[in-house]
This record gives structure tokens, sequence and C-alpha cells, in this order.
């Protein structure tokens, strides 16, 4: 991306530290006379002192570079340099800083420490800090640490720059303010530094920094992940473009991976396409490809990277054909759809491949009932027809019973014919065809890729017959998941698990970090049914996602009735990061329950050798890295928690995100339209008063709050101010308190701050500071 585009937006940005970054970076490179435009038009916006300052140099460097002003002659003497360097007017000494020769900066910065002192231009300061960094003297790294207690933004950062690279340990003590500023840029920095001193609390707070609701926040910890080692940032930018719906963030973040040779994440970027919807899916794929094209030019693989990409496509292949025969092993565990004629007639044309039959073979092994077992044997006997009849060779398909038309309509498979393409059409468009044969040629026609339908499947989202409602929500789930974005909590919420379990599965491609919360609060629910279905619906995750959701569950689950299932998934997703989660589920079992543990770790391990991804000679070291891993997860549990900790500088957030909490916000926001991430950062922003250092205050930790019963109410008041585009307001009455209030689809978008509103409200909760959390009913003015 060019420097035009980046600065363009970051002069823009409402958050101030962008700017700053922005404007150095024309200081320090910009010559062109679009950004000279951009600069003049942009200083007329600026009310910022601090920046207005950094205009003024900005557009002096640009207009020099274009030979537009007079360049600075200045002959470097070492001896000489302080006294000359003082007596230059500010731009004359900061185009000696940029232009100062790379011989010439070790020899003068001995003068470096005299001359911050001296400067009273933060931005000269701030220059002489980053110029003389490498080369600082050790014995005066004191009078930058100094510095960041600074008044100018400038300066702090500059100084977060430096100490990260010559000195991290100094900034321990600074860590518990650093990262909680309210400036995103501030906050990344210091993580940085903290990836020197503490790696797994660095990668923690890097992954909080990128679940920030706030879009800049996101774009601050995309931009320092590439400071981090790449086996740090892996993971939480894997997550992240798994997670995130803004395609210019999504393609950001991938870049990563665009610079960084991984032979893995290749196989990663196509779990989370195979998961996404179009527009996602097609970013991620050229991540995936630019992603390739860095392995093969790197080198990394040797002559074998022809074999690795063939390799690539056919572990793909085979991985979409392993998710569907889990989501059949899934579905022969609901009662309901033990006996379904449709699930049948699908398997048995499923079966006729080789490498469907290939993987149900290889289901056998894994740990699941022997009742599933037998019946995976029945659809695997050579007795079985070879194919099911389909429609073109039956010549009296209206004498065929209903039953009968439900197993050929239920067996149509691409490619298909014309007059298939008609049938499907006519059967789902006419409400006299029965409901369970009507639903099998929706979802017959999502196969075929028929698009028609939309408007029929609109209305049939509200049928009586659930078999109907789901297909027709699978629909337009994977035809137009738009439409049901502000309709999915209503089926989130219905009683009626496959539908349910339908509108779950749209959400996941609709917004996937929203469905993660609600398969979280359906494991950890009290309710037995939808345990139940958490563990069906686990086919539809990337299970990288969820595996530490998975172990949590079962290490706080006393009952085993529940290993079996999630061992499968284990089973059907090997992966080396899958070894070291088994080994601490089997730390937490006992007798029969662990050893199953064991033998689903060792059969694992043994897969990934015959793939080459283990080396005989570490097999042996395994058992001894994890068992030291495990003490010290175990010891560190025991330490107290350090104070840059995430638990301890937010320690609002398991509240917030505790398994209740998760069903809570769920249920409620999934009711009334609003996605969870508008009220997880409305929640932050009502618990923590933070600035950065100094006069930075933090609200003291309090209870959790307490919850209300949502009692219709009336309530009339000042609007103080309208967040997230219209979605809540903050509210003042005069004896009732303050109030915040969400609504749906943006209705307070034309509201005004300062004028009075009558609200009818749900109360849900009040916060540790006396708000009361609600959803807006009906608006008067």
């Amino acid at each position: 991306m060019s420097l035009e585009v980046d600065v363009t937006s970051d002069l823009q940005a409402p958050i101030k530290s962008f700017r700053i970054f922005a404007l150095e970076q024309i200081i320090r490179d910009g010559s062109s006379s679009d950004i000279l435009n951009t600069l003049e038009k942009q200083q007329q916006c600026e009310d910022d002192d601090e920046c207005k300052l950094l205009f003024v140099h900005a557009i002096a460097a640009v207009k020099q570079r274009l030979n537009l002003t007079e360049k600075v002659n200045f002959s470097i003497d070492a001896e000489a340099f302080p006294q000359r360097f003082v007596a230059a007017s500010v731009n004359e000494r900061l185009e000696i800083l940029f232009n100062l020769p790379a011989a010439l900066i070790a020899p003068l910065s001995k003068w470096a420490p005299d001359l911050l002192e001296k400067e009273s231009n933060p931005t000269v300061a701030a220059t002489i800090i980053k110029i003389f960094a490498r080369r600082w003297p050790k014995d005066r790294v004191n009078d930058i640490t100094a510095k960041l207690l600074s008044e100018s933004l400038s300066i702090r950062l500059a100084v977060l720059e430096v100490l990260i690279q010559i000195s991290p340990k100094s900034l321990e003590k600074f860590l518990p303010k650093l990262l909680i500023s309210d400036d995103p840029r501030i906050r990344a920095l210091a993580i940085r530094g903290l990836i020197e001193l503490d790696p797994d609390e660095a990668i923690a707070h890097l992954d909080f920094l990128l679940a920030s609701p706030e879009r800049h926040h996101k774009l601050a910890a995309i931009r320092n992940s590439f400071f981090f080692p790449f086996n740090c940032a892996r993971e939480p930018i894997l997550k992240f473009l798994a997670l995130e719906k803004d395609p210019d963030l999504i393609e950001k973040a991938g870049c990563l991976f665009e610079v960084n040779a991984d032979p893995e994440a290749p196989f990663r970027l196509a779990d989370i396409a195979q998961n996404s919807l179009s527009q996602k899916a097609v970013l991620i794929q050229n991540i995936l490809q630019n992603s390739l094209n860095i392995i093969q030019k790197t080198g990394i693989l040797g002559d074998k990277f022809e074999v690795f990409q063939n390799d690539f496509q056919s572990r793909i292949i085979k991985k979409k054909v392993v998710a569907f025969v889990q989501e059949i092993l899934s579905k022969w565990g609901m009662p309901e759809l033990e006996a379904d004629v449709e699930l049948n007639a699908v398997v048995l044309q499923a079966v006729q491949r080789k490498d469907v039959r290939e993987a149900f073979q290889q289901a056998l092994i894994w740990e699941i009932s022997d009742k599933i077992k037998d019946k995976i044997r029945q659809y695997l006997q050579p007795d079985k027809p070879e194919e099911v009849p389909s429609i073109e060779k039956n010549l009296s398909w209206d004498n065929l019973s209903n039953e009968e038309r439900v197993r050929r309509i239920a067996a149509i498979d691409l490619p298909s014919q014309a007059e298939n393409i008609t049938l499907l059409e006519s059967l789902s468009t006419s409400d006299n065809t029965p409901g369970d044969l009507r639903a099998t040629a929706i979802r017959a026609s999502i196969r075929l890729q028929i698009r028609t339908l939309g408007s029929i499947c609109e209305r049939l989202i509200n049928s009586p017959d659930v078999n109907l409602a789901s297909a027709a929500l699978e629909y337009l789930g994977f035809f137009d998941p738009e439409k049901l974005f502000h309709l999915i909590g209503k089926f989130l919420q219905s009683p009626l698990p496959r539908l349910r379990m339908t509108a779950l599965r749209v959400l996941q491609k609709l917004d996937p970090a929203q469905a993660i919360s609600n398969l979280k609060a359906m494991f950890f629910s009290n309710n037995q049914i939808k345990k139940d279905n958490a563990f069906s619906l686990m086919v539809y995750f990337d299970f990288a996602l969820i595996r530490e959701m998975l172990c949590h569950f079962l290490e706080s689950n006393n009952e085993n009735k529940y290993l079996d299932a999630a061992l499968c998934y284990f089973q059907a997703n090997p992966d080396f990061d899958n070894l070291f989660i088994l080994y601490k589920i089997q730390q937490n079992l006992l007798g029969d329950a662990a050893e199953k543990v064991q033998r689903v770790r060792i059969k694992t391990i043994e897969h990934l050798q015959n793939l080459g991804k283990i080396e005989a000679s570490r097999i042996s070291l395994l058992e001894e890295e994890f068992s030291e891993k495990w003490k010290k997860e175990q010891e560190k549990k025991k330490e107290a928690i350090p104070d840059y900790s995430v638990k301890k500088l937010f320690p609002e957030l398991p509240s917030l995100i505790s398994q209740s909490a998760v069903a809570i916000l769920n249920e409620f926001s999934l009711r009334y339209g609003i996605m969870l991430p508008i009220i997880f950062s409305l929640g932050i922003a009502l618990f923590l008063g933070m600035n950065f250092l100094g006069e930075g205050k933090k609200a003291p930790v309090k209870p959790k709050g307490e919850e209300l019963l949502p009692v219709e109410t009336s309530v009339s008041g000042l609007v103080n101010e309208v967040f997230e585009r219209g979605c809540s307001a903050a509210i003042q009455t005069e004896k009732k308190g303050k109030f915040l209030v969400i609504a749906k689809h943006g209705e307070f978008s034309e509201i005004k701050p300062g004028e009075k509103y009558t609200f009818t409200i749900l109360p849900m909760r009040k916060t540790p500071d006396g708000v009361i959390v609600a959803y807006l009913q009906k608006l008067e003015k």
C-alpha cells in the first residue's frame, strides 16, 4: 500500500497518535505534490496544538523536497556539531537530523542526551530520540525513560519505540498504565515491550486488542504484530482473520503471511475461507495464494514445493470430506434425524464416492459410540445399492410415494440436468408440495446453486413446519445471509433444536465471533439439550478457534459423557497444536477416560509423523516437553498475577465474558438485533475510566453490579451522547439516574444530544457505577 493512501487515512483518524504517526512519516519521507495538497487541506481541520505544529513541519519538509524552498547547507563537524545544531532553526534541525549520514550517527550519539535535554520543540526532541536510539549512551538511558512522563505524545511514542529496542526491562514498572492507555498506539507499543518480558502475556494482550470493537485499536494491533516474533503473532492474527469482517483490516492483517513463509498457514487459511461468506472468502483465498507464493519464493521447502502444493490440495479436499462425515455423524446423534429419509438418501449417494467411503472407514477408529459405528458399517456394506435411482431414470414420478420422492430429490447432485432444476424450482415454490419434500427440494437447490428461491424462503422461514423453516433458513444463510442479520436472534432463541442449530450455523458465517460466543453459552449452559447441541454444532466451526474452549469445558466438567464427542473432533482435525491440549485434558482425568485421551494423542502423533509433520527424533522428546510445560503452567497458576496481566488490568473482563454473562448478553443482544461486540465495547466503556500515565485515573474495582428484572418501564431524560452509529445512547434522568439505552437498527441516529425524550425500556443490569443498561422498546419526543 502506498504512503499516500496510508497517510491520508491516518491524517483523518480520530486517534491523535495515528495523525502523529502519519505526520512523522511525511516529515521523514513525504515528497509528492499529492501529499502536500493533502497536508494543506487537512491542516485546516486539525484542532490539536501538537498536531498543528507537526503540520507546519511536515509541509515545510515536503516543500523542501519538492524544491519549493531553499535547502539547508550544513557541513557536519563532529566536535562543532552541538553548537551548530542548537543555533539552527527548528526546520533546519529536523532536516539535519533526517539527512545525517549513517556513518556519523555513532560518533555524534555522545551528544544526543544533552541535545535532548536542551530541546524545547517536541518534534525535534522525538526525532533526536529516534535517530540516535540504537547508539544511545548506555549510561544515559534514564534520560530517555524520564521522558515517558512528557506532556508531548510525540515524545512519549518515540520513547516507547526506543526503549522497546534498547531497554525493554526499563518499561516494566510503567507497563500497567501503558497497557490501559486510551490511545491504542500506546497500548500496542507497550505490548511490543512486554513481549521481551513475558511472551504469554504479550500474546494475550495482542489477542485482546485485536478483539476490540474499535477499528483503530485493531489497526494499531495489526501494525505492531509485524514487529512481533512471527511465532508469537501467528495465532492471534489467524484468529483475527477468522473472526474479522472489515475487508481492509483483513487485507492488512493478511500481509503477515505474505512476508513470512509458513508452510502451515495455507491449511489454516483454507479452513477460514471455507467458513466465511463469499466476499470474505475471496479475500482469504488471495492471502492464501500470496502465502503459497512466499513459500515458493523463499525456497524453504527446497525442491519439494510442487510436492507440498499437491499435498495441500489433496488434504484440503480430504478435510472437506471428513467434515461432511462429521456432520453426518452429528446428525445421527440427534433422535429426530435418526430415521430421516432425506439424510439416508444423501448418505447413500455420498458413499458411492471412494473418498467418502474411506472417510467413513477412518471414522470407525474414532472414539464414537458402537451404535454409530454399526450404522457406518451398514452403509459400507458391499450389498448396498450402488446408486440411488435418479429422477430422469424413473418414468412414473406421479405414482411414487412421497417418501420415495424425498429419497430421489435428496440424491440429486452435481452435475445437474436442466429438468432437475425446473423440478426443484417447482417443488420449492408450490404450497401444495408436502413439507418434507419441499424442504428436501430447497436443500437440493442449495447444492445445485439455484438462486431463484430467495423470496419464497423469506416467507417459509416462519413456517410452523420445523423442517421446512430450517431448510429456508439454511437457503437464505447460504445465498443471502445479510437478510437474516436482524432476524437471526429470533431463531437462536427457538425452543426447537433443529431450527436453533441451523440459525447458529448461519450466524457462524454472518458473525463468527458472536457465533462462538453463542456456542460457548451453550457449552456452559445448565440445559442438557443445549450442551448436546453444542457438540453437534462444532462441526461448522474452525476447530482451531474452539479447541481451547473445548479444553476448558472438559477440565471444568466432571462428567465424562461428552469426552468421546470431544475426542472425535480432535481426531477429525489432527494438528500439532492439538497435542498439548490433549495432554492437559489427560492430566485432568483418571482411569479409562485418561487412557482414551492418551490413545487419541498417540494416534495423532502417528498421523502427523506419516504426513512428515513431526520428525521421528522429536517424538521421544514430546512427553518430556509437555510434562515440563504442564508443570510451568501449574506453577504459574499459584503465583501472584503480574500487575501487567490482562486479568489484572481488566478485572471486569471475566465478568463480561464469563459463561453466564455470555449467555445473558447473547440472549438479549440477539433478541433485539444488537451485535455482541457493541454491548461488549459499551460494557468496557462503562467499567473503565483510564487515561495514559500520570493524570490517568482508573476506576476502582467494584462488584459486577446487579441483574434487573426486565419489566417494561417508561423514563424521561436528556440525551447526553449517542454511540455506535445510533445503536445506543447515554440518558440522564432527574430522579432515576443514568441509563445506557441500546436500540436496534440505529434507531437513535436521528436524536440530538441535549434534547429531552421519553423512552419505554426493558432494564437489564445496573453497573457498579449505578448506570442502568436497558433495551429500547419505544421512543417518543
